[in-house]
């Protein structure tokens, strides 16, 4: 196994962590909050990487793939 793997599934099995996520936010209502951040982020990324005109196509994408999902 990957040390990192062993690391993260020594966290997972810890009660705190479990605790520390829930305080973080990433479950409940706090998760709009965090699932924001992550989608900037996230098109930050793009927007740096890849262009301007990469990120009109990933949410022009973005408006199609969900109801690809049904």
């Amino acid at each position: 196994m990957e040390p990192v793997y062993v690391i993260l599934n020594a966290l997972l099995d810890s009660g705190r962590f479990t605790r520390k996520l829930i305080l973080l936010g990433l479950s409940g209502s706090f998760s709009y909050i965090f699932g924001s951040i992550v989608a900037t982020l996230g098109m930050g990324l793009v927007v740096d990487y890849l262009g301007c005109g990469a990120t009109f196509i990933v949410l022009i994408l973005s408006l199609f793939l969900p109801s690809f999902s049904h």
